[in-house]
């Protein structure tokens, strides 16, 4: 789901809050805002109209109007210089590492 997979590239995930579900007993912890920035969801949002609202199926009553079940209307991949690719990937491994001590040590 394009959800889940914005917001994995985010802290947001991994907050034990009220926002994930964390304060419903068994409740399933998942992402619902869209976290790829209010630009995109709108250009995600213009294509899907587009396309005569690809992935989606409109009925009226029973009667259904448009079913387009396919889904394509994907936001594009920003290129990222390489040099700094390596900047992130160093600073995410860091901050996993961070992450894994912290969670060693909470057991």
């Amino acid at each position: 789901m394009l959800v889940d997979q914005t917001a994995a590239h985010t802290l947001l995930p991994r907050a034990n809050s009220w926002y994930m579900g964390a304060n419903v007993p068994g409740k399933p912890r998942r992402f619902m805002p869209y976290a790829g920035g209010p630009h995109t969801y709108a250009d995600i949002c213009n294509a899907v109209v587009a396309k005569g609202y690809e992935g989606f199926t409109i009925r009226q009553g029973d009667q259904i109007l448009s079913d387009q079940p396919g889904f394509t209307c994907l936001p594009t991949v920003p290129d990222i210089p390489t040099p700094l690719l390596a900047i992130i990937a160093e600073r995410l491994e860091a901050f996993t590492a961070a992450h894994a001590q912290q969670d060693v040590a909470a057991e």
